[in-house]
């Protein structure tokens, strides 16, 4: 029989303003061209699924083994 289960993982979320010293903590980048091309993203965060844009005032999510 199959029987199904809901893992609940703890994880940490922080809502991203823009500063220098939070990029600098999660490894979010920019991009200088951004301010003159309107299709590229102006922050970027790395990911283990890949590269992610980050806009201020999102949310950035960590696991407990801080990914």
């Amino acid at each position: 029989m199959l029987h199904k289960y809901k893992k609940i993982v703890p994880i940490k979320a922080e809502q991203f303003d823009g500063r220098q010293t939070m990029m600098v903590k999660y490894g979010i980048f920019t991009h200088p061209e951004a301010h003159y091309f309107m299709d590229k993203p102006l922050y970027t965060l790395k990911t283990k699924k890949g590269d992610m844009e980050v806009k201020p005032y999102d949310y950035i999510a960590t696991g407990v083994d801080g990914e």
